[in-house]
């Protein structure tokens, strides 16, 4: 009976028609064959993506050609977006599939537990002994032996479910090579089952010449040393296959007695005397020789001992001078990047010293569009503008160049994740203003969106985090009250996707801004707490409600108390190591500053003090979705456009109009509840300084065993 069902869901899933073929290709020549066995297994369609600089000549076929060059990466999640099935079968363009490797998919995707189906490489009786000694390498590294558990597989035919695809966020477009190795880990770490089937087997029409084989291992290599630095969490146990100690002493004393002989042959020759004698010792190098051909393991050896042994010997040369060469270039670029940061940091300061008007802090807005309309925000009423306004990428560019480096840049909405170009927007600031705090807020309604945006600017990310501050203004029923329908659940599914690149990257902080407001006032104190239990917060922003213009009346006595109420329990849950906090050099300048922060703008509200000058356009601007450039959110003065081509940032910043605007935030001891300019103010101005380093040397516990002896 159990076959019979069986027999029937396999029928069912080939009749379906739901699989898609996806052939990667550059300039191969084999295309065709591979093409020619991928038709026998009846799909809904073959995706052929090339990019050789000739369009090729195939039939039957969904063809996508251009002749900017892609990467292998790039070309399958491009097949990918332009696939219809449900199943992704994807092929190499020198692999041909046997037909009955058919039953053996629909087999394998039976199980629901198998997302992943990867195979090996069978004999191609036609292959030189230099493919035959790749392979057999190659079936080592991803088999072992017995006791085994591969961790590591390769792409060159695999077998995926499109929703798997899509929810592992594809493959690493920056990679060139070891892409592979790379994606699958990724699957296995989102818990995707990953299955490395021997049976599902494939001939490798690639024959390798001794130069293309010693290029694979340098590329490769330098490929997966680069990426584990990158991202070191994601390779943590693991190795570059199974092998084992014996290949690597073969390897070892293989070199050796390379090195060994020519050392010899330069004694003999020319004649050094002081070449020792054991490297002219014909004895030595024959049982260097001797330790080198044996101790080669038989497993995975597909030539003779001689031919495996001399080509694992000039592979493994190559792995280890390509493994030099990339950790010498790793901390070359290492010190760069450290002389550049020093360099930003003295910038930095010379204008918070000076304060002539360049800025430390930016506050960008890159659209007013948005998806909900909040109760509390301040572009509610503008939102449905017929054109609200997104400064195109170009203006942005040449106003960030004319910025520079700075200490913290926002990039805010509106929902900046509506912007299309936002990945670019990323790459683009930090490409130009080299922020050391990045941060990106939120509503979290668009999950996969921002799930695919954070993972592909993490991968071409070379330098800073990426700190995402999600709206949270309390439990489900308020929450989605104040903001909408369902946006509390979108909010959570879009924090769990996200945890998955946190267990990867190190620079990805997950943090939350919760606005103290009439509508949650009583809840937000202990709705801290269930922030910190149930969504491990790397920090919360603890906002206060305000109006959008200067004046503007405080908010009700039972808000402010609220809000006094939610800055202690949030203390009290650091107190307890409940929030993670940053990693990052500063991390306990900032939470200080934080606490400070917090305090004064509680007197500010509480008693309409003035506690402290005002840095807005001296050391902070806002760049209004419009392009106009104001101090901040709350004044109404305009200071400049970013459209206008006759004057540069430092042009606006520098003009009349902007020096008094200055001098009348000073005199007038301007001052507001605004979080961000409360940020600069209480981090550079000269009163909070000493608060600043006393709450950051000086432990709580100190401070509260003091207060309570008094």
């Amino acid at each position: 009976m159990d076959t019979a069902i069986n027999k029937q869901k396999i029928v069912d899933i080939k009749t379906k028609n739901t699989l898609s073929i996806i052939i990667p290709s550059y300039k191969s020549k084999y295309l065709n064959q591979a093409i020619k066995s991928a038709k026998k297994f009846d799909p809904l369609e073959i995706i052929v993506v090339d990019t050789s600089p000739k369009r090729p000549i195939v039939n039957g076929v969904r063809l996508h050609h251009q002749t900017k060059k892609l990467n292998p990466a790039e070309a399958r999640n491009k097949g990918a977006n332009m696939s219809n099935g449900d199943l992704l079968l994807f092929i190499d363009s020198d692999v041909i599939l046997n037909r009955k490797n058919l039953t053996l998919i629909n087999e394998l995707l039976l199980k629901k537990e198998n997302n992943v189906i990867c195979g090996l490489y069978e004999k191609n009786p036609e292959e030189n002994y230099l493919s035959r000694f790749q392979r057999g390498i190659i079936e080592r590294r991803l088999i072992g032996n017995k006791n085994y558990n591969p961790k590591i597989s390769s792409s060159s035919h695999f077998l995926i479910r499109k929703y798997d695809f899509n929810k592992s966020g594809g493959f690493n477009e920056t990679m060139d090579f070891y892409e592979d190795v790379e994606f699958f880990l990724r699957c296995r770490l989102i818990g995707l089952n990953v299955v490395l089937d021997e049976n599902f087997k494939a001939i490798h029409l690639k024959e390798f010449k001794l130069r293309t084989l010693i290029k694979d291992y340098w590329c490769k290599t330098i490929a997966a040393i680069d990426i584990r630095f990158k991202i070191p969490k994601l390779f943590r146990g693991i190795n570059g296959g199974d092998i084992p100690i014996s290949m690597h002493f073969s390897g070892g004393i293989g070199i050796i007695t390379i090195f060994a002989i020519v050392i010899y042959l330069i004694g003999v020759f020319v004649g050094f005397g002081y070449v020792e004698p054991i490297f002219r010792n014909i004895a030595s190098i024959l049982i260097l020789s001797f330790l080198t051909v044996f101790s080669f393991p038989n497993s995975g050896l597909k030539v003779s001992r001689i031919r495996g042994v001399l080509l694992w010997t000039i592979c493994y040369g190559t792995i280890w001078t390509a493994l030099f060469f990339s950790i010498t270039k790793i901390m070359i670029q290492k010190f760069k990047n450290f002389m550049i940061e020093v360099s930003d940091f003295a910038r930095s300061t010379k204008r918070v010293l000076f304060r002539n008007g360049r800025p430390i802090q930016i506050i960008n807005y890159v659209t007013s569009r948005c998806n909900l309309r909040c109760s509390h925000c301040f572009y509610k009423d503008s939102l449905n503008n017929p054109n609200p306004g997104e400064i195109p990428r170009g203006n942005l560019i040449k106003t960030m160049k004319e910025i520079g480096p700075v200490l913290w840049y926002s990039l805010a909405g509106g929902e900046p994740f509506i912007r299309p170009d936002l990945e670019n927007i990323i790459q683009d600031v930090q490409k130009y203003c080299r922020p050391k705090v990045f941060s990106f807020p939120t509503n979290g309604w668009y999950t996969e969106k921002t799930f695919k945006t954070i993972l592909r600017t993490l991968q071409r990310l070379k330098r800073g985090n990426i700190i995402l501050f999600f709206s949270l203004d309390g439990p489900e029923n308020i929450h989605d009250d104040i903001r909408g329908k369902g946006s509390f659940e979108k909010l959570t599914n879009t924090i769990e996707r996200l945890r998955y690149l946190k267990k990867i990257y190190s620079n990805l902080y997950i943090n939350f801004i919760l606005t103290v407001t009439p509508n949650n006032a009583k809840e937000a104190p202990q709705f801290i707490r269930q922030i910190a239990r149930d969504f491990r917060a790397d920090t919360i922003s603890i906002n206060l409600i305000r109006e959008h213009k200067p004046n503007a009346p405080m908010p009700p006595t039972y808000v402010i108390n609220a809000y006094e109420e939610t800055i202690n329990a949030y203390a009290e849950e650091v107190s307890k190591g409940k929030i993670g906090g940053y990693k990052f050099v500063g991390s306990k300048f900032l939470r200080a500053k934080e606490f400070i922060q917090k305090q004064t703008i509680l007197k500010i509200a509480r008693d309409n003090q003035f506690v402290t000058p005002c840095t807005a356009g001296t050391l902070s601007y806002v760049i209004m979705e419009d392009g106009y450039i104001k101090p901040c959110e709350i004044l109404f003065d305009k200071i400049g456009n970013v459209y206008d081509k006759d004057k540069s940032f430092f042009d606006v910043v520098s003009s009349n109009k902007t020096k008094k605007l200055r001098e009348w935030i000073r005199d007038t001891e301007c001052k507001c509840t605004y979080e961000c300019a409360m940020s600069t103010n209480t981090l550079f101005s000269l009163p909070m300084i000493p608060k600043l380093i006393y709450k950051t040397l000086v432990p709580d516990w100190v401070t509260e065993k003091f207060n309570s002896s008094k």
